[in-house]
């Protein structure tokens, strides 16, 4: 589409959706780095009156363009957070928001991983950040991500995509009026078909990307 028919079209969805998830539900938009600076303050400005909570991967990464759309958002009293860090993030992105340019990282639960993410999601906790790991479309990360909950205190969303994996069972989590419930059982609380596994293997073997 041409480029303001487009930027109309991503300003009507943002207002249908918040038609239907009313003045407590937290609207969350992802640009996926196709904006750039003067298209995000257009974007947001014709969105003053939705209760829009965060704007993510406005644009790649930059600390010079997200201190400018900060203090324009301060000025115009916008509270709207600003959320970057997945795909293939900058690695300086923790500084930048511990500067005050971002509100919300978002590194991938697989890559840097679990670990990692708990030692991260202690730093930002300790200079009022929030924790939201990406991971969309791989059903493991999917439930090890809410995990992170019990040890970063301001652990924001679970970013949950519904997949089905036959031989693997997450009957212990649920769904209910917006929040997952997550088993306290080992292993994240996931159970695999240990003899559906092993039979896969004999018949195909077993690969590891590399």
């Amino acid at each position: 589409m041409p480029l303001w028919e487009g930027t109309k079209r991503d300003i009507a969805i943002v207002r249908g959706i918040a038609e239907v998830a009313g003045p407590t539900g937290k609207i969350m938009i992802d640009a996926n780095n196709a904006y750039n600076l003067n298209l995000t303050k257009e974007v947001l400005a014709a969105l003053t009156d939705v209760n829009l909570y965060w704007l993510e991967e406005a644009f790649h990464e930059d600390e010079a363009l997200y201190e400018d759309l900060k203090e324009w958002l301060r000025q115009r009293g916008q509270n709207v957070l600003i959320a970057d860090g997945e795909g293939l993030a900058s690695p300086h992105l923790v500084e930048w928001a511990i500067r005050g340019c971002v509100d919300v990282l978002q590194y991938d639960i697989i890559s840097p991983g679990f670990t990692h993410w708990m030692e991260l999601g202690e730093k930002l906790d300790a200079h009022g950040l929030r924790s939201a790991p990406h991971c969309y479309g791989n059903a493991y990360g999917i439930y090890a991500s809410g995990h992170l909950s019990a040890a970063v205190l301001n652990f924001e969303f679970v970013e949950y995509d519904d997949i089905t994996i036959e031989g693997m069972d997450v009957s212990g989590y649920r769904i209910e009026n917006g929040e997952i419930h997550i088993p306290a059982t080992p292993g994240f609380g996931i159970v695999f078909d240990e003899e559906l596994v092993t039979n896969l293997i004999k018949q195909s073997g077993w690969s590891l990307k590399a």
